[in-house]
């Protein structure tokens, strides 16, 4: 989640959000309907929501926006959805480790379906799962406080990781 406050002489503070759906609605109090500030209800979070699941079904890394005087007054923007495709190469080698006989994982910052989305993007066709794994497995997590707790547990294991997010890689 990232904040930004705008100051101009005279004017009042205006305050920037962008950043996971979920935190950034638990700052907004009304939503921007064609210029039109109105009420945030339960129900409209849920046509949000839904969208945003959507969105990251379709592989899509998807940021909210927000804007306000002040935190907890913020009016939500909208979402963007941003195309941001495994690397040239990524697909080839989990297969390549696949049928090694190597148990692969991914472990992301995304929300639940963008990364099921990749994941479906980069498995190995099915002719190349033929090898007994555990099957495809992906974690979600964001902080990087958690990353390093799965870092520490599984490389022991040899386990191959890629934090593409935190910059932090084993292989």
């Amino acid at each position: 989640m990232k904040r930004t406050v705008q100051e101009e002489e005279e004017e009042e503070e205006v305050y920037f959000m962008k950043g996971a759906f979920a935190e950034v609605m638990q700052h907004c109090s009304t939503f921007n309907s064609g210029g039109i500030s109105l009420p945030l209800t339960p129900q409209q979070k849920a046509v949000y929501a839904q969208e945003e699941k959507h969105m990251g079904s379709l592989g899509l890394r998807v940021l909210a926006l927000a804007s306000g005087p002040e935190l907890g007054r913020l009016a939500f923007l909208g979402l963007v959805g941003i195309i941001d495709p495994p690397r040239d190469g990524v697909k080839e080698a989990v297969q390549i480790l696949t049928e090694s006989g190597v148990s692969v994982k991914m472990i992301t910052g995304d929300a639940l379906e963008t990364a099921w989305s990749i994941g479906e993007q980069t498995k190995p066709p099915p002719s190349s799962r033929n090898h007994p794994t555990r099957g495809w497995q992906v974690k979600c997590c964001t902080a990087l406080r958690m990353k390093l707790n799965v870092l520490a547990i599984l490389s022991p294991f040899g386990t191959i990781l890629d934090f593409v997010d935190g910059d932090l890689r084993l292989g």
